[in-house]
């Protein structure tokens, strides 16, 4: 069975060309419909344990997905959300998310309206300033699924030594 590919665009040879500079291998696989996902094989840091790609071809968007290397919180998860919360408040342009079923962290951001020619320099942007966000905020989430640090003080720590 052969999976649809995903659409030749120059939004697809930007991200190819980024992940090139990583020497990652890989392609855009089907995500759902519209959908396709790239994931980038990335060492950043202790904070980060993987990187993804999202394209939709329906509302014309690109979104780099930055997942964080944290331990299965499951007994501070009301904790780590009430971080990911606080850390969200005014953060532009992208966000935290949780999973409060498997305490995955990530932090989402998007390249919405997608130009009708991204280049190489959009998507490393993208993915550079979704890289800088989440190393800055992991340690926060760290010490509070890690030490039981007070969520929002943990948060405004980080934000404090900006």
């Amino acid at each position: 069975m052969r999976t649809q590919a995903a659409p030749d665009s120059a939004a697809v040879r930007a991200v190819e060309a980024v992940c090139a500079e990583f020497d990652s291998k890989g392609e855009f696989l089907p995500l759902d419909a519209g959908r396709w996902i790239r994931h980038l094989r990335l060492t950043w840091g202790d904070g980060v344990q993987h990187v993804a790609f999202v394209l939709d071809s329906e509302a014309l968007l690109l979104a780099v997905y930055v997942v964080l290397r944290l331990p299965n919180p499951a007994d501070r998860r009301d904790a780590l959300a009430r971080a990911v919360t606080r850390a969200n408040y005014g953060l532009l342009p992208g966000c935290f998310e949780v999973d409060l079923d498997g305490g995955e962290t990530r932090y989402r951001s998007v390249l919405q309206p997608l130009p009708a020619e991204p280049g190489v320099r959009d998507v490393a942007q993208l993915l550079s300033a979704a890289l800088v966000t989440a190393a800055a905020y992991a340690p926060a989430f760290q010490r509070v699924v890690l030490e039981g640090a007070d969520p929002v003080q943990a948060v405004d720590d980080v934000e404090a030594s900006d």
